[in-house]
């Protein structure tokens, strides 16, 4: 009877604390969050970890926007195919972003006064954050890509080029609570996406480092809570900008998140047994389905334009299924019967 207790309370907590693969690095189009006013300990990483950030003041709004890149845009900025803007209590911070199959990279950023040009292909360029679906592993996958290309401060009217790299892995899971006056609490099991972009200038001995870590909510997706710190140093100037910010509006428990989440997904029938449907507006083209389990481990995948993938192979289970379309990358699970 002991023994029985022991392997219960230890699938309990199996279940309390598993982890759920993050679908993509965006959030959901038009989402709003609440400006946070403190500084908080991020530093805790690994299984299980419990983040306690209450107490916690606003400082204003900020509103996420996605569209996809102009002639213009992806003239300026190569390989761009979406703009995310950020409107932060008026002012607007803009990343310029290829999506290609899941693969996520950086290709330009201004905003804070500074200006970002993933541009020099020969030694680096676009800034890879990693290949979507990522989950939580141990050991902790690391990926590090090399970047290169051209830079602008604006306040001190310095511009040149930077090398260097950007580093991302899934460092955490656990459960997050937030609460605190004129903010949307929180509780429950999240995935954290740690991003350090370290960045050296080709003057005056300059450095950018970035540190982001972005909190996705298990049960759904969403990017419920984000911070990131902003160093400039160099022997002309230094500067110093940390933002953090919580979901001020859920999104509903399945919502797609994409580039253009205005559009969306719809699978039927789920629960499934042997061939799962989906459609979408008649103007939009499906290149590829890809499926992945629980854990982020890509199960099955097709080259196709139909609106339907066979799954009878797979074992019973909660799985990802991943479509490509001319108007970016959307998922959403299903449980396989």
């Amino acid at each position: 009877m002991e023994l029985k207790l022991t392997i219960f309370l230890w699938l309990l907590g199996f279940a309390v604390y598993s982890q759920s693969p993050i679908i993509d690095y965006n959030s959901t189009d038009g989402s709003r969050y609440t400006i946070i006013n403190n500084t908080l300990d991020h530093s805790s990483s690994g299984a299980n970890i419990v983040w306690d950030f209450t107490s916690l003041t606003k400082s204003g709004e900020s509103t996420d926007t996605y569209n996809n890149a102009t002639p213009q845009e992806s003239a300026d900025y190569p390989n761009t195919t979406n703009v995310f803007t950020s409107i932060k209590n008026g002012a607007a911070v803009k990343f310029f972003y290829s999506n290609n199959g899941g693969a996520f990279s950086i290709t330009g950023f201004e905003g804070e006064g500074l200006i970002l040009n993933y541009n020099n292909s020969s030694q680096g360029g676009n800034a890879l954050i990693g290949n979507f679906p990522l989950s939580y592993t141990m050991p902790i996958t690391i990926n590090t890509d090399n970047v290169a290309g051209n830079f602008n401060y604006i306040p001190f009217s310095v511009n040149g080029t930077f090398t260097g790299t950007v580093t991302s892995e899934v460092d955490a899971h656990g459960t997050l609570t937030v609460s605190g006056t004129d903010i949307t609490s929180f509780s429950g099991a999240v995935t954290r996406l740690k991003i350090i972009q370290d960045l050296n200038l080709s003057l005056a001995n300059g450095k950018i480092i970035q540190t982001t870590y972005n909190y996705y909510n298990d049960s759904n997706g969403d990017l419920i809570f984000r911070t990131s710190t902003l160093e400039i140093t160099s022997f002309l100037f230094n500067d110093t900008s940390e933002i953090t910010e919580s979901l001020l509006e859920e999104t509903l428990g399945g919502a797609t998140k994409t580039n253009n989440s205005k559009i969306t997904l719809s699978i039927y029938p789920n629960p499934v047994r042997n061939s799962l449907s989906f459609n979408f507006p008649d103007n939009i083209n499906i290149f590829e389905t890809k499926i992945f389990d629980i854990m982020g481990k890509q199960i099955l995948s097709s080259k196709t334009s139909l609106g339907n993938t066979n799954i009878n192979t797979l074992k019973s289970g909660t799985y990802i299924l991943t479509v490509l379309t001319s108007k970016g990358v959307l998922s959403r699970k299903f449980i396989k019967e």
